[in-house]
């Protein structure tokens, strides 16, 4: 048995992201943030593990809103760019890509919003791929080492210790097993 998707030729995950995304839009229909002024073009959902609150990006910052629907709440608001929020599984961290100091890094900061604590420090660009599966660590791709061509698979523990190269495919898109023996990925770039 397939997915219904399948036969229009839309990939499943194409279909959960649109419909993730179609989610965060009806959340946010005539929203406003607490100033009163309009989301507009709200990117890259995400929802909290509970179900309650959407996460997203809009006009640089990080924004959430209760999945019932209502005012947005910015959690940043920095002049640089802030994107691709990701919630930890157990739902108190958000991972988040950002330009504040001239190429994208990760920074994380409490679902809630707050202090925003930099990962990362590299001059390449790090990409989020995905939170290991007991929140302890993110997973990111970089371009690393001998080869700027290529991007690796790394995992950045939270606890200060250094990234620890976890395959040496070139790939993007990874996301981790519960179980945490296996590591799926998109390759190539």
């Amino acid at each position: 048995m397939g997915f219904p998707c399948q036969k229009s030729g839309v990939s499943p995950m194409k279909l959960k992201m649109s419909g993730l995304l179609g989610f965060v839009c009806v959340c946010l229909m005539g929203s406003a943030d607490l100033s009163g002024e309009t989301i507009r073009f709200p990117r890259h959902p995400a929802l909290s593990p509970d179900g309650l609150w959407a996460y997203f990006d809009s006009d640089g910052d990080l924004w959430r809103v209760s999945s019932s629907g209502g005012r947005a709440e910015r959690l940043t608001a920095h002049g640089a760019h802030d994107r691709r929020p990701m919630i930890s599984p157990d739902g108190k961290w958000i991972a988040f890509e950002s330009h504040r100091h001239g190429s994208w890094d990760l920074y994380l900061m409490p679902v809630e919003g707050g202090r925003v604590r930099r990962l990362t420090w590299h001059s390449e660009t790090e990409r989020l791929a995905s939170w290991w599966p007991d929140s302890s660590g993110v997973l990111f791709t970089a371009r690393r080492g001998y080869s700027h061509a290529k991007r690796f698979h790394f995992l950045l523990p939270l606890d200060g210790s250094p990234a620890i190269r976890m395959l040496a495919a070139d790939g993007f898109l990874a996301a981790v097993a519960p179980d945490q023996d296996r590591i799926a990925f998109v390759r190539g770039g």
